[in-house]
């Protein structure tokens, strides 16, 4: 199926996009950071996806040598604040419990997140990998854009504020297609199982807020 990923860079584009988000039933959020320590890592971008194969990236601090004009971090989340708090606003993502860490320390409380696709699979197939790669691989039977083709590795990789947009956008945008795509197979295999299902709802839903 085509795709289409949009690169938001305007108050237009971003506007249209809340109001998206604000009709969704449900939307799949991803951040982009420079760290994966939550505590340390500085906001790059965010992407959103609420029907398949569709999606947009916010880039927020993109600083590499073709970076465009970004819209300002500080007014963009002032701008989606009132959809990240609404907890009314179903949302999901993959490792919840990361961007939760890297938005309230933006000072955003994120409200609405209802489910998280790595801990659906943990509570399903524990004895397997939950990482979004291996998630898409084995239930969209799908590969997306690697941080290491992005970004490189080792001594020679790159921050991901350094990363080109577009391709940021491919990523980023990916993530959260991808997340939505995963969820629509692990959410029927966990209502089909009331015993995983309570524990998926009952245990590891509320205690990935502590």
């Amino acid at each position: 199926p085509a795709r289409s990923y949009e690169t938001v860079l305007t108050w237009a584009q971003l506007d249209a996009w809340v109001q998206k988000l604000e009709n969704a039933p449900m939307t799949a959020l991803d951040t982009e950071t420079d760290s994966l320590d939550p505590m340390a890592a500085r906001l790059v971008g965010l992407s959103f996806a609420v029907t398949p194969n569709e999606a947009a990236y916010v880039p927020l601090a993109h600083d590499g040598p073709d970076a465009p004009a970004q819209l300002p971090l500080p007014d963009v989340l002032a701008r989606l604040r009132p959809w990240l708090e609404n907890p009314k606003a179903a949302k999901t993502g993959q490792n919840i419990k990361y961007d939760l860490h890297v938005l309230e320390n933006q000072g955003i409380h994120v409200e609405g997140y209802v489910h998280d696709t790595m801990l659906q699979s943990y509570v399903l197939d524990a004895h397997l990998s939950h990482s979004l790669e291996k998630l898409a691989e084995r239930h969209l039977n799908r590969r997306g854009l690697s941080y290491e083709a992005l970004c490189g590795k080792g001594v020679h990789q790159i921050a991901f504020s350094q990363v080109d947009v577009a391709q940021a956008t491919v990523y980023s945008g990916e993530d959260s297609d991808m997340t939505l795509g995963v969820q629509a197979v692990l959410l029927p295999r966990l209502a089909a199982s009331p015993d995983m299902s309570r524990v998926y709802q009952d245990i590891e839903m509320p205690t990935c807020r502590i």
